[in-house]
């Protein structure tokens, strides 16, 4: 655990020196998370080489008093960032569809705070050939039910670049939630159908995106026309029947799948008696069915017995 400054305000529309550059002896898997009370989330980084100079952005779209953000970091010196803005943003002094150019060094970085009512989905970012990485989510959203009784939480998530978009998902969604989860897809070529679970449910253009309701303790086959980039999200607590507040998950696409995955489950609240605890958490888990029966988790296999298989799929899933 490497703990970073506290910045309790990052202005919007500014460069700053706080980027990070890690490196490592050995393989390593990072996340970068935040550990407040009851708002808890994190998002897995990305090694260089997956990063690219190209992205489109996803971002969550919710009627939150915390609005969304996007936030850039320069591998390169003299990487120059160019988008055209869907919304007003804090901090910059340009309407909607203005075109927007930022110049970063390597380790700067670059936030965008939309504005109330503000959202970045489909905004494009391109560079002059220079890899970056971008950040997308926002401080305190909610997922479903937008009233005011709704649970908000910091969600966010590492943006993949469309070179590593794919055209198969599979989903699991969350346990006893009644309100389900969302899957929200976006197309990265015009004329995209989106096909969950053998119905086509939306033909998008690029840039567009699909919100599909997830029912709880079911799975989603989803296969795009298109290469695309889905991300699942939680449920506002209150709406969800249980505890648990909004989270975002990116679903990578089947071919991009490992065969090996280092992970660790953290439980951040260990006091039975918070309103916040959880007491029983667990992991979905997706194999392909030539997986089942070798799959091992902390060195023991799972039982094949423990698997279910997804409807006209090759794949399985369980909980742990």
């Amino acid at each position: 655990q490497i703990n970073l400054p506290v910045a309790s305000t990052i202005p919007s529309g500014q460069t700053h020196n706080i980027g990070y550059h890690i490196t490592s002896t050995a393989p390593v898997t990072l996340y970068a998370c935040n550990f407040k009370e009851g708002s808890w989330d994190f998002a897995q980084v990305f090694p260089t080489f997956a990063i690219g100079d190209n992205y489109i952005v996803q971002n969550y779209t919710n009627n939150s008093d915390h609005p969304a953000n996007v936030a850039f970091v320069a591998t390169e010196n003299g990487t120059s960032l160019s988008m055209v803005l869907p919304c007003t943003v804090t901090g910059l002094s340009l309407p909607a569809g203005s075109q927007y150019t930022a110049t970063l060094d390597s380790g700067q970085s670059l936030m965008l705070r939309a504005n109330p009512g503000g959202d970045f989905s489909g905004m494009e970012v391109s560079s002059n050939c220079k890899p970056f990485a971008l950040f997308q989510g926002c401080a305190a959203g909610r997922v479903g039910d937008n009233g005011t009784n709704s649970g908000r939480d910091h969600f966010f998530e590492q943006a993949l670049s469309p070179a590593m978009w794919g055209t198969e998902f599979v989903a699991d969604a969350s346990l006893n939630r009644s309100e389900g989860d969302r899957v929200v897809v976006t197309a990265g070529a015009d004329n995209c159908t989106v096909q969950i679970n053998g119905s086509i449910l939306a033909t998008l253009m690029r840039g567009q995106s699909h919100e599909h309701t997830l029912a709880s303790n079911t799975t989603a086959h989803i296969i795009t026309s298109q290469p695309a980039y889905a991300c699942l999200y939680l449920v506002s607590y209150h709406n969800g029947g249980t505890r648990g507040d909004p989270g975002a998950a990116t679903l990578p696409p089947v071919n991009r799948w490992v065969c090996h995955s280092d992970f660790m489950l953290h439980q951040c609240n260990n006091n039975p008696s918070s309103q916040y605890y959880i007491a029983n958490p667990y992991i979905n888990i997706i194999a392909e069915n030539t997986a089942v029966g070798t799959l091992a988790l902390d060195g023991t296999v799972i039982p094949a017995s423990l698997f279910s298989p997804i409807a006209g799929t090759s794949f399985s899933h369980t909980r742990k």
